[in-house]
Formats: C-alpha cells, structure tokens, sequence
C-alpha cells in the first residue's frame, strides 16, 4: 500500500495567525455593519457584507482545513502481518486500486475508488487535449469527462494530474496532485492491465 496526502500541512504558527486573522476578520465585518446600518438602507447592505464573510470562511475551509490522501493498494501485505486480533492483514481492494479520501479535521471519507480495470489513463499538465484523441472511442465523451473533472486537491488547480477512467460504459476523470512516484505507478497499473 502506498499513501500520499495534498495539503493540511499548517504548522502550529500558523494555525495562531489563522486564529487571529479569523478574529480580526470578524471584528472588522461586525464594525463594517455597524457603520452600514447608520446609512439609510443599510439593512441590505448588511446582506452582501454577511455573504462575503460567508464566502470567506468557505475558501479558508477548503484551502486550509481539508485534505485529501490518495492510496494505491499496490502490493499484498507481508506473510507474518497481523491485524489487531491476530489475523493475516488482507487488503480491502483488489490489486492496483487507487482510493481517494478527504479528510476535514480529524474526520475522513472516502470520496472514490477507481479499479484497475477502469483506468483509462494519467495526464500531467497540458497533455490532457492531446491524450484525448488516442485513448478511447469517443473523444467527445473525453473531453466532457475531462472538463467535468472531480477535483481532490487543495490549493490551485494548475499542476494537477488527471485519471481518466471508464465506468459502466462512461468516461469520468479525477484531478488531483499526486507526485512523480504514484503517476509512474499509476501508469504501470494501466500498462499491465491493458497488455493483459
């Protein structure tokens, strides 16, 4: 098995400047609607304020407080691994499967899994236009795969890698940032599958 995480790495300086920055922030918005509310139709006024600190605490939750892991179950576990009640460890997926979790404080879900069979392909960077032509059939269902994209990743979207898979007869894609190692895994995964 073999894990990476994209983003959740704050250290404790920087969790305290987020706190007091939070802090301000609504100091400020709360001095900013009072002064609103002196003006004359103030009240609506407030209800733009109100969204923007809305808006505000959204993308500081999605910069800062998830995360995302991505897991490729790539071998079976050792002869001798126990569990805690003693059993031979098992993988819970077949061989080659790539799970996505997100995780927001200390709690996880899994977002997807994408089996062996269904990978299609990786793209890195801008070869996604390119690859389109060549990997399946149907280069429209590609492209609106790519574009409808699933994105796991925190922080800007540029840099980020696309598995393109076909599931139950559609092609969807996921962007995400996995580094250089899990991409030629990844490929590997797809060279073996589709030469067997």
């Amino acid at each position: 098995m073999y894990q990476e995480t994209n983003g959740g790495n704050a250290t404790k300086k920087q969790d305290l400047l987020l706190f007091f920055g939070l802090l301000a922030l609504v100091i400020f918005a709360r001095m900013l609607m009072n002064a609103v509310n002196s003006i004359p139709h103030g009240g609506i006024l407030q209800i733009p304020l109100f969204i923007g600190l809305i808006l505000i605490c959204l993308m500081i939750y999605k910069k800062r407080l998830c995360s995302y892991r991505y897991t490729l179950f790539n071998m079976e576990s050792e002869e001798g691994d126990l569990d805690q009640y003693g059993n031979q460890r098992r993988n819970p997926y077949p061989l080659g499967t790539l799970v996505f979790e997100q995780f927001s404080g200390g709690k996880g879900r899994i977002v997807d899994t994408v089996a062996p069979g269904e990978m299609q392909a990786i793209v890195t960077g801008a070869g996604t236009a390119a690859c389109i032509g060549v990997i399946g059939d149907d280069p429209e269902a590609l492209q609106s795969a790519v574009k409808k994209a699933a994105v796991l990743c925190t922080g800007k979207k540029s840099g980020t890698s696309t598995l393109i898979f076909k599931r139950d007869g559609k092609y969807q894609a996921i962007a995400f940032k996995p580094s250089d190692k899990l991409v030629k895994m990844i490929e590997e995964i797809i060279a073996a599958v589709s030469a067997a």
